[in-house]
């Protein structure tokens, strides 16, 4: 079964400057050109401004269609952190999505389980004793 989520690919603490690269998974009978999401940092007075707002831009679509599930719209997603990003916690706010001949669509809001991190420098990935560099762990349902 699917799980119906956005997942960042491998690391979910970020610095400015950053390219993020993310999964969205949807299930919609219709289709859309363009995907954008848009994550606001927590708790920020200034809503999207003054460094508070990153946003994803869909670079790849498809169909999937598993055996266990009903089909469901794979996209790729891919942004910059910018490099006025303030540090703090960034949720997901909105996935709008072009729809042919009707424009931008909201098809979500406020997903406060989906969530970014930003600190002026990303932490190194852990090495090992031998030299080994970790690379991540992608999680699936």
């Amino acid at each position: 079964m699917v799980a119906p989520m956005i997942g960042p690919r491998v690391k979910r603490i970020y610095a400015p400057g950053d390219t993020i690269h993310a999964e969205l998974r949807i299930r919609w009978s219709d289709r859309f050109d363009e995907v954008a999401v848009t994550f606001l940092r927590l708790n920020s007075p200034f809503g999207g401004a003054f460094g508070s707002r990153i946003d994803l831009r869909s670079r790849y679509q498809e169909w999937v269609a598993e055996e266990e599930s009903q089909p469901y719209i794979r996209v790729e997603l891919e942004g910059e952190v910018p490099y006025e990003a303030r540090t703090g916690t960034y949720v997901c706010a909105f996935v709008h999505c072009l729809v042919p001949g009707r424009g931008w669509k909201m098809f979500f809001e406020k997903i406060p389980q989906v969530t970014l991190s930003v600190r002026r420098v990303a932490p190194p990935p852990p090495r090992s004793k031998e030299g080994a560099e970790f690379l991540g762990i992608e999680f699936r349902a």
